[in-house]
């Protein structure tokens, strides 16, 4: 199957071509992606994209006070182990340096493809998140926050549909 805007192949189900980002609709009959504003669904497209989005409203704030807390983190501790190879002992503190770089760096990369996932509609986003929901469980209000809502909110069906993640609920 091939987006009706540029040609480019499709997977059945995607809400958006990979390559020109046109929106996607799908009709049963032609089983192939069309302009139109047909949804053979109860709910229309528009409407499961609003839900959708919604759905992420919370999530998206979430990652990002990560990632300002993430950077906050890495500035501190980039001083911190500085001071401490130039002050006190410089293999302690070069140690540092390597471990916050990489945990830091790691966990701010992590935030940050979630969040570019969420704002182009990638499917990678779904178990990425959860991966970054599972890392704040770390935490008593991290858990309690990954408990309550968020967990629900990025296995929603709309959720999914929104991401174009495809895994048999839609």
């Amino acid at each position: 199957m091939k987006c009706s805007n540029c040609g480019n192949a499709v997977r059945k189900g995607d809400l958006y071509c990979s390559k020109c980002k046109a929106k996607l609709i799908w009709k049963e009959k032609l089983n192939s992606p069309v302009t139109s504003s047909v949804y053979t669904g109860k709910e229309s497209e528009e409407e499961i994209l609003v839900e959708g989005k919604k759905q992420l409203g919370g999530i998206v704030i979430l990652l990002w006070v990560l990632i300002g807390m993430g950077s906050l983190g890495f500035i501190l501790a980039f001083f911190s182990s500085c001071a401490t190879m130039f002050e006190e002992d410089f293999y302690s503190g070069f140690g540092l340096l390597v471990f916050y770089f990489f945990f830091y760096g790691i966990t701010l990369l992590l935030f940050i493809f979630a969040q570019l996932g969420i704002k182009n509609h990638k499917p990678y986003t779904v178990p990425l998140v959860r991966t970054v929901l599972v890392l704040g469980c770390f935490s008593i209000i991290g858990l309690i926050m990954v408990l309550v809502t968020f967990w629900k909110r990025i296995n929603n069906p709309y959720t999914k549909k929104y991401l174009n993640y495809f895994d048999g609920t839609f």
